[in-house]
């Protein structure tokens, strides 16, 4: 997740609190107990037109709101289901 001031002054922060609190993770614990997930922030990722961006798997989620970041998230735990 792009946390650079363009990102950051259009939302990042929410959008951060919400996967962290949905993955318990923290600042400090970036990855997941069960290791399926590690969520980062970084300063940049240059896509500054699409603030807030989320990269997930090579992916990039721009305009990002909390909720579509947990709707990623849903989906992503509901193809992993489909695929054990």
């Amino acid at each position: 997740m792009c946390d650079g001031t363009a990102c950051h002054v259009r939302g990042s922060s929410a959008v951060i609190d919400a996967i962290r609190e949905r993955l318990h993770l923290t600042s400090k614990k970036i990855t997941t107990d069960d290791m399926m997930y590690t969520f980062e922030t970084v300063s940049c990722l240059g896509a500054c037109g699409l603030a807030p961006v989320l990269v997930v798997d090579d992916e990039v989620y721009g305009q990002v709101k909390p909720e579509q970041a947990l709707a990623i998230i849903d989906k992503i735990d509901a193809e992993e289901k489909g695929n054990a």
